[in-house]
């Protein structure tokens, strides 16, 4: 089982991240230039600078897609692609420069050491820590070769320079992802905020139950038992008790939390019974939210399992005007299913959750 992190423990909080990992990308953008501006001088090749700037370039549209919902999770793959991309834009920065005193103008180490902040909102802290010494020594080997001829003192200044940031700024971003992780942990485990369970839905059925007992079958039996003989229209009435309440135990063996919570459902009870206790809460939550929205319109809540392969869960309504926002469901649903579709128009919305890849 793969380790928590902040983006699956909190989808929404990961797509609130996103918007500040595209402001953060901006904000590197710029230093990138500013930096490279006042050290313009030191450029002694432009092709290996124009490299450096497109590699960099691709590093941060990759942050970017790794961030977007549609493609959940940020996964380790794609963050040690940005890095090793990012540490590629360094070695081509550094080689753009003459060895020596130069190297004081690079601006990549700089910028790695802005972007590794933002790690700590999608990525646990062990990643986080192993990516941030992998990128600090690559740095300071990278800085190593450029040393030329400087003295051992101003060698290990600027070998200091280049790392101290990645080094000091990893380990808080670790931190911060540590605490995150387990304070969303905990919250989770003392607030277990579920869907309509099966549990609420055994309860109405033995209530249902127990107003046809009360209400039919007791009276119908005490009436037998005041009477002196059993008439052929008493036959009749128990016959059609009897199958009144095999029908109706027949429609509760089939219902289910899913088709309690919407408005219609049609489909397999049995692939609502393997959703796990995530993909409930998920869905729960959706449910929840589509019924809270005013467009909403009434009784027009459906759910539909279907066995596949792949099994999937859809969820269709009607709305009067659309107001919703299809990233914060991608988000909340990729967090729990192997795969989510949401499509949302002025009138409608309609949801396809993929249980398994």
């Amino acid at each position: 089982m793969s380790r928590p992190t902040p983006q699956t423990l909190d989808p929404l909080g990961g797509l609130t991240a996103r918007y500040f990992l595209l402001a953060t990308c901006v904000v590197t953008a710029v230093v990138a230039a500013l930096m490279l501006w006042a050290h313009q001088g030191d450029i002694s090749s432009a092709a290996l600078q124009s490299a450096a700037l497109i590699v960099f370039t691709g590093a941060l549209i990759q942050a970017i897609i790794a961030a977007d919902p549609q493609y959940f999770p940020f996964g380790p793959v794609r963050h040690a692609l940005v890095f090793a991309t990012l540490l590629l834009a360094a070695a081509l920065d550094a080689a753009s420069r003459p060895d020596g005193v130069a190297q004081a103008g690079t601006w990549a180490p700089v910028c790695i050491a802005i972007i590794l902040f933002l790690s700590g909102s999608f990525r646990p802290y062990r990643e986080v820590l192993i990516v941030s010494f992998v990128v600090a020594v690559g740095v300071g080997i990278i800085t190593f070769l450029h040393l030329g001829a400087l003295a051992p003192a101003d060698a290990a200044q600027q070998v200091t320079r280049a790392v101290t940031p990645i080094v000091a700024i990893g380990a808080g971003t670790a931190g911060f992802s540590r605490v995150l992780v387990t304070r969303l942990s905990r919250w989770q485990r003392d607030h277990q905020l579920v869907p309509p369970s099966d549990l609420a839905a055994a309860v109405e059925v033995q209530r249902v139950r127990q107003d046809f007992v009360d209400y039919r079958v007791g009276p119908f039996l005490e009436s037998l038992l005041e009477a002196d003989s059993l008439t052929p229209v008493d036959a009749a009435r128990a016959r059609g008790l009897a199958a009144g309440l095999r029908q109706q135990m027949l429609r509760d063996a089939s219902r289910s939390w899913l088709s309690d919570a919407v408005d219609r459902f049609e489909g397999d009870r049995t692939i609502v019974d393997s959703l796990t206790a995530d993909q409930r809460r998920a869905l729960g939550a959706i449910i929840a939210e589509l019924r809270a929205d005013d467009s909403l319109i009434e009784n027009s809540v459906g759910a539909v399992a279907r066995p596949g392969p792949p099994a999937t869960i859809e969820l269709s309504a009607a709305l009067d005007t659309s107001g919703l926002r299809a990233p914060a469901y991608r988000a909340v649903l990729g967090a729990a299913f192997a795969r989510a579709r949401v499509d949302i128009t002025p009138t409608a919305v309609s949801i396809v959750a993929q249980l398994a890849r």
